[in-house]
């Protein structure tokens, strides 16, 4: 059974996490969400859900403009293959369909079998932009509020400087 997107409001209210949802038309991709969104304030974030040959999984959240090189990042993870997960273990793992990948999906992810990667620059971000598993929906909420959330679900985030291609061990 999977958690919602009533189910993770609650969440976040009992966490005391403040946020501001937008409802919208379905969004797929980071041009829907360019075109579609309206005035949503704050960080727009892109997630994408990879996996590699031995069946490391992980979701990367970065800027909605990071321009990501699979071939060029897949060393910061030790990893010789990355690709995009299939629908069937988007849904097994975090329970969204695509064009919902979030992280807050990660509330899904019982068995902490994904691996959760943040895109340093979003550490500069007053507040962030998130579906709250579904993409018809954007909540925003700020990056202390989103750590908040990712300790209650145990996933603690490793920091990803995309630009130098490495992993830092710490941000703040």
């Amino acid at each position: 059974m999977f958690f919602k997107k009533n189910d993770l409001y609650k969440i976040l209210k009992n966490l005391k996490i403040n946020f501001t949802e937008y409802n919208h038309s379905p969004l797929f991709t980071v041009e829907d969400s360019q075109n579609l969104r309206g005035k949503i304030t704050g960080t727009h974030t892109k997630n994408l859900f990879l996996k590699d040959k031995k069946g490391l999984l992980i979701l990367l959240t970065c800027q909605e403009d990071a321009i990501i090189n699979l071939k060029k990042i897949r060393s910061s993870f030790n990893v010789k293959n990355l690709s995009f997960a299939n629908e069937d273990l988007l849904m097994k793992y975090l329970g969204v369909l695509p064009g919902a990948v979030s992280p807050l999906g990660l509330i899904n992810d019982r068995t902490l079998s994904v691996d959760l990667y943040l895109d340093k620059n979003l550490f500069d971000a007053q507040s962030i932009n998130l579906h709250p598993l579904v993409n018809t929906a954007t909540i925003n909420l700020s990056l202390d509020d989103f750590i908040k959330f990712c300790d209650h679900t145990n996933h603690k985030p490793k920091i990803l400087d995309i630009e130098k291609n490495e992993v830092l061990n710490d941000i703040r």
